[in-house]
Formats: structure tokens, sequence, C-alpha cells
């Protein structure tokens, strides 16, 4: 197996937590749909790793307004999902 794909297979595979993570993802997705157009861009842009600087280039806003808009979203993400397990 390892020849034919450069890696090892897992040991074992953990389905409860296969199934938790997909569920955790699906709900994660949902409130991100419900965002608007400009924060769930922020979220997006985030993601991938970009700085401020560069978020607010992309979306017009100045950095100072991403960063109080990433820690509002942060804080609405995890409000939503405190009771997710």
């Amino acid at each position: 197996f390892q020849e034919d794909f450069g890696f090892e297979p897992a040991d074992k595979i953990d389905v409860e937590e296969l199934v938790a993570d997909k569920l955790l993802l699906d709900e994660l997705f949902d409130i991100l749909n419900e965002l608007d157009p400009n924060s769930r861009r922020i979220i997006e842009l985030f993601s991938i790793g970009l700085p401020e600087r560069e978020i607010a280039a992309k979306t017009g806003l100045s950095q100072k307004a991403v960063n109080k808009r990433k820690q509002k979203l942060f804080t609405y993400l995890r409000e939503k999902l405190k009771n997710f397990k």
C-alpha cells in the first residue's frame, strides 16, 4: 500500500470521530451560509492564511475594521458552536 500511494494507512479508523467531524463541518457551513457576503469573504480569506492587511485590501476595509470584524465573527462562531459535541 505504501509503495502505491506513498503513505501508511492508519492502524485504526475511529468512525465515531469521523462522523462527529462531519457533523461539526456541516453545522459550521450552515452557520457560515447565514453570514452576509462580506463577513463570509473575510472568514474565507482568513482561512487561507491571508494577513489582515491583504484581507483589508481585497475587501475595501481598513485593517482595523478587518480586525474588529474578524474578532466579532469568531466570537459569533464560538457562541453558535459552543454546545456542539
